[in-house]
């Protein structure tokens, strides 16, 4: 496990050379240091990581920064990475941290290797999908090793702060102004829950190694609140903002592109009784 004298000097480093001001809060240090302690867990130092939808690469750099031999990807697809100069910073940003950033909207077999990487991160991407992530996915853990390890943060659809807010009447949804705005929309999608991540990697056909709850964004709640929700969360850690799904790529792991009988039947129900599976996934 990486110590925590080693996490502090990386958050301190990597606040000193960010290019951006105001972007990272300094109340949420705490969750800039969960991915590389996961990951410390099961993989040792300069091991090679995927960091996909890395984005301005500030928690990328935690990785780099705690020894790990990372590769970034993002399709740079939100319009703020896009104002003139901001892809720049980035990319320098990446480069002082000696991160290799890929950039692309194309084919992704054309940027990386089959069974190039010991583990894939994605932090907080897959609830932005609009679509199902299962072919992505299935694409992205063709690039990792056998025995490598996939690494996926999400946000608890069902968290403390949801559940009190929609009690009151209150959106569980982002600020309606954001999305009225922000056009196209790539804010989240949906959220998930522990059965969601249980399904996904059997979906997937992965080893589950582990599926835990985190803190990642309690600096939204005043500090009386943050104590009372740390303390409800001991007894009931369901409640706590995010998941952390940890699964791993078997020997003899294959994509799988359609579901078994029992999936099919899950998914589509009496409605498609009619139609064979086959007509569905060809």
């Amino acid at each position: 496990m990486i110590e925590r004298s080693a996490l502090e000097n990386a958050w301190n480093n990597i606040n000193s050379k960010f290019p951006f001001d105001n972007y990272i809060p300094l109340a949420r240090k705490e969750s800039y240091f969960e991915m590389p302690l996961s990951v410390s867990k099961y993989l040792e130092s300069g091991a090679k990581i995927l960091d996909f939808g890395a984005g301005s690469c500030d928690k990328t750099a935690m990785l780099s920064s705690c020894g790990y031999d990372v590769v970034a990807f993002d399709d740079f697809g939100d319009d703020w990475y896009n104002f003139p100069g901001n892809k720049d910073k980035i990319l320098n940003f990446a480069k002082e941290f000696d991160i290799e950033y890929k950039q692309s909207q194309g084919r992704l077999e054309d940027l990386f290797e089959k069974c190039s990487f010991d583990g894939i991160v994605l932090n907080n991407v897959i609830e932005h999908f609009h679509d199902s992530p299962g072919d992505l996915m299935n694409e992205l853990l063709d690039f990792l090793k056998p025995n490598g390890f996939i690494f996926v943060a999400v946000p608890n659809a069902v968290n403390l702060r949801k559940r009190i807010d929609v009690l009151f009447g209150k959106t569980n949804y982002p600020p309606f102004a954001y999305y009225f705005w922000q056009r196209p929309w790539r804010g989240h999608i949906r959220e998930y829950v522990k059965n969601d991540l249980i399904e996904l990697n059997r979906f997937l056909g992965l080893d589950s190694v582990e599926i835990s709850t985190h803190h990642y964004h309690l600096d939204q709640l005043k500090p009386w609140n943050q104590k009372i929700f740390k303390s409800l969360c001991r007894v009931f850690p369901g409640l706590r903002e995010s998941w952390l799904y940890v699964g791993q790529r078997s020997e003899n792991w294959v994509p799988k592109n359609s579901p078994n009988d029992e999936e099919f039947n899950q998914a589509f129900g009496k409605q498609y009784f009619n139609y064979k599976k086959n007509q569905i996934f060809s």
